[in-house]
């Protein structure tokens, strides 16, 4: 199997397994993220690649990693691959795009405004679309499974309207507008199109998932918490679901508390005892008071209670 990053956006120069070389990758094309004074990812980028780095002048990040992704697929069109981008669109800061009138006369260093995001986030449905598009047109379409992921929640210098309502964006928070990503599935002939799943889905469901995808079964040593939503993207009447997620988050940056907690669609349950009813208080404004518990409350959270002790006390 081929297997190609094209950009990563987290990883910091020099911090030992950073680069993708040490991850298993083939071949890459990023941008790096340094801890100090990071280089440019949109105007004017700096990417990375085995040959070292280099600054292309004039040109536009986002177009770059979609000509190599694009260029990745029709090289590997006869055999089976892996292509991971992380795009950079739509991070900050909030540039101007090629698309916007402002572009000729940006700078690569210019100051991050809000007002571009909208344009931002429909150039990254642009270069989304060219992807499939060529996946279309190398006909791999009907074999070719494209997950498309938010990774967190949109920065708090952005108000978006959901349902008529204005929400601010809840980046590093662990309330629903932080952690509630967007996850999309494109699998031409076998994902029925149109369909909307409410189930429970976690990062760590990611990798079960491509593996049953590809028919692989799991190393004898291999553990992971995830549980496979293949059989959800095929519609299966009995595809196996997951009950609650469990999160434990350790900011390394900001003003942000670390926090540990557990929750299903109804019901969220923090470490600290903290005790939310998600479809009524999806900001967590008011805690629900534990000594006065209604007894459909009661049983939410003794499921979760316990949930949480067999994670954080295993063999108990």
């Amino acid at each position: 199997m081929a297997v190609t990053g094209v950009t990563a956006t987290t990883s910091i120069a020099g911090q030992k397994g950073a680069y993708p070389q040490n991850s298993g990758f083939d071949d890459y094309f990023l941008w790096q993220v340094e801890p100090v004074n990071p280089d440019p990812r949109y105007k004017d980028p700096v990417i990375y690649t085995r040959d070292g780095s280099k600054s292309f002048q004039g040109e536009y990040g986002p177009d770059l990693f979609a000509a190599f992704a694009k260029k990745f697929i029709e090289k590997n069109r006869d055999t089976s691959f892996f292509l991971y981008y992380p795009m950079v669109l739509t991070h900050d800061p909030f540039q101007a795009t090629p698309d916007s009138q402002d572009f000729s006369a940006s700078k690569a260093k210019d100051k991050s405004s809000p007002a571009y995001f909208g344009s931002m986030v429909a150039y990254m449905d642009k270069k989304v679309g060219e992807i499939i598009k060529t996946v279309q047109e190398q006909g791999i379409s009907r074999k070719t499974l494209i997950i498309f992921a938010g990774d967190n929640g949109t920065s708090p210098s952005i108000i978006s309207v959901l349902d008529g309502k204005e929400v601010k964006g809840g980046k590093g928070r662990t309330t629903v507008y932080g952690t509630h990503v967007p996850l999309i599935a494109y699998w031409e002939g076998v994902v029925k199109p149109g369909q909307v799943n409410h189930n429970l889905i976690d990062f760590t469901d990611i990798l079960p998932t491509f593996l049953e995808t590809a028919g692989k079964e799991k190393p004898a040593d291999f553990h992971t918490d995830g549980t496979s939503f293949y059989g959800q993207l095929l519609n299966k009447k009995n595809a196996a679901k997951r009950d609650w997620v469990f999160c434990a988050y350790d900011p390394k940056w900001g003003s942000f508390k670390p926090a540990t907690w557990i929750q299903d669609k109804q019901w969220k349950l923090y470490q600290t005892g903290e005790f939310y009813d998600l479809q009524q208080d999806p900001e967590e404004k008011y805690a629900i008071q534990t000594t006065n518990l209604t007894p459909r409350e009661m049983a939410g959270k003794e499921k979760l209670k316990q949930q949480l002790l067999n994670i954080l006390q295993p063999g108990r």
